[in-house]
């Protein structure tokens, strides 16, 4: 059964380098401008503000308990925590962990971070893939890792109930799901998707149906074109949903945000190359509403 078309999103804002990492926290919606080094916020007043800026490139995003936001610097390799309005301070040192950069972030309601790193240089002309972990950031700092033999993990998410991981493994063009113990371990891997049409999956989310969101920038049946958008899976792999973004656009990213959790915020952009994505500025935040409610983390 072919999968079902939804509405083509508004354009929220736009200008940006490369959008990624959203995520709604406390009324507002906040995402990572990855090549500005920069945090953003959108209120209501539907200007992005800047709330943290680095020198370097900035992806994951997610908050403590007590609303402190902790942002991945992605050359550095380091996880920095920002008080709300105050100044930046180190969170983690993950430079003994990782060769290259680290990526994305989900972080649960205790404060614990998980971390995706490719395994490779993400901008070098021909990078050598090989299998790579999941970093697990507990909330004084320390850190360790969580998982390996993943393959390009990428985007996460964490179930309602916090005793699931979902990994997108760009990779190997799948999902992978992980049981969370109650100190924050990682066991029990298992396939919960493998993308159909040659996905790769990147940011993903989750709705209360048991539905996972993902962004699709880029297929294996062409990977010079502009991906299949936002799709809907469910466990063992059928897609269900598919949400187009602006021409010309890759969705990168997205996140269930708003009072009801019912609007999808993806983060889109034309091209990834770092020079490109700043000469361009064709970065943009899109949104649409959906029947859907969001679960979960992030």
């Amino acid at each position: 059964m072919a999968a079902v078309a939804l509405p083509q999103p508004e354009i929220v804002t736009e200008g940006l380098t490369l959008p990624e990492a959203p995520r709604w926290h406390d009324g507002a919606f906040y995402f990572s401008d990855i090549f500005a080094g920069r945090v953003l916020r959108l209120g209501q007043s539907g200007h992005p503000q800047t709330v943290a800026e680095f020198p370097g490139n900035v992806s994951g995003l997610g908050f403590m308990p007590n609303g402190d936001l902790l942002t991945v610097l992605m050359d550095a390799r380091l996880v920095m925590r920002t008080p709300p309005g105050g100044k930046p301070a180190l969170h983690a040192d993950l430079t003994g962990l990782t060769p290259f950069h680290i990526n994305d972030m989900v972080v649960d309601a205790g404060g614990r971070a998980y971390v995706s790193q490719p395994g490779y240089d993400m901008w070098a002309e021909r990078p050598e893939r090989k299998p790579t972990d999941i970093i697990v950031v507990e909330p004084d700092g320390r850190a360790g890792i969580g998982a390996s033999g993943l393959h390009g993990p990428n985007g996460l998410a964490i179930g309602p109930d916090g005793k699931t991981l979902f990994v997108a493994e760009s990779g190997a063009g799948c999902i992978s799901a992980f049981a969370i113990a109650a100190n924050g371990s990682l066991s029990g891997r298992r396939l919960f998707a493998q993308w159909p049409e040659g996905g790769i999956p990147d940011g993903i989310c989750l709705d209360d149906a048991g539905g996972l969101w993902a962004a699709i920038p880029v297929s294996r049946a062409n990977l010079a074109g502009h991906g299949l958008g936002v799709q809907r899976i469910v466990e063992g792999g059928t897609v269900t949903h598919a949400v187009p973004v602006g021409a010309g656009h890759r969705a990168l990213a997205c996140v269930f945000g708003g009072g009801d959790r019912r609007s999808l915020h993806i983060c889109t952009v034309d091209g990834f190359h770092p020079e490109q994505a700043r000469a361009a500025l064709s970065g943009r935040i899109e949104r649409v509403a959906l029947d859907f409610r969001g679960a979960g983390l992030p």
